[in-house]
């Protein structure tokens, strides 16, 4: 992401959850009604336990307090919007708009908490939830910090199914296939067997290098 400060992001990705400690003290029961009652100002919890704290810079500070809020408005403590603008230089930020890292934080954030699924004692998928962030992007999570993670993280695992949205041959838009090969250099082309046409009846399959189109659209299938 080419971030000015990555030392002070990974402290706020470090200390994020901080504010968890006090609802502990509030609510010892694990899982106690007053325990989800307090989930919300964990957030808010930790600003206050680190504010005084002249070690831990203003930046870290907004990371923790704001990595729960949302692109539409709808997250907390505070209910601030995003502007999906790739978080690169700290001097664009927009006052009253979430701070870049805290969108950051918020992506790594729930890729490990819907990975590990701690509150339920299951994991999912990576799969599954690189599927959650993308239907999230733009709405929940920046679309361009979900966008980098899927440089990391294929977007479409070989055996996952796809539908196809957009090709150059417009025949084959709305069939469906599955992905047999990830493409290393470019995540969002890999190989494809085509199985099934627009109405889903299947068909003889087809293989196609989609690194090899000039444009190709897909969509990944829960």
């Amino acid at each position: 992401l080419g971030l000015p400060n990555p030392e002070i992001a990974l402290r706020g990705g470090l200390l994020h959850d901080i504010g968890k400690v006090i609802i502990d003290q509030l609510a010892p029961r694990k899982n106690s009604k007053d325990k989800k009652d307090y989930y919300k100002e964990h957030p808010t919890f930790g600003y206050l336990l680190l504010r005084n704290d002249n070690a831990i810079s203003p930046l870290v500070l907004q990371t923790v307090n704001q990595h729960h809020e949302q692109q539409d408005g709808k997250g907390f403590p505070i209910g601030l919007k995003g502007d999906n603008v790739p978080p690169v230089k700290s001097n664009t930020h927009k006052k009253g708009k979430i701070f870049r890292f805290a969108e950051i934080c918020s992506v790594a954030n729930s890729y490990d908490r819907k990975l590990l699924n701690p509150f339920k004692g299951e994991k999912k998928s990576p799969l599954t939830v690189i599927k959650e962030l993308v239907a999230g992007a733009n709405t929940v999570f920046n679309k361009s910090i979900v966008e980098a993670l899927t440089q990391i993280i294929p977007v479409y695992p070989v055996g996952s199914f796809v539908r196809i949205v957009n090709i150059v041959d417009p025949l084959l838009i709305g069939y469906y296939g599955v992905v047999a090969k990830v493409n290393e250099k470019n995540f969002k082309k890999p190989t494809i067997i085509i199985t099934a046409n627009k109405y889903r009846k299947k068909i003889k399959p087809i293989i196609i290098d989609t690194s090899k189109l000039s444009s190709i659209d897909l969509k990944l299938l829960m």
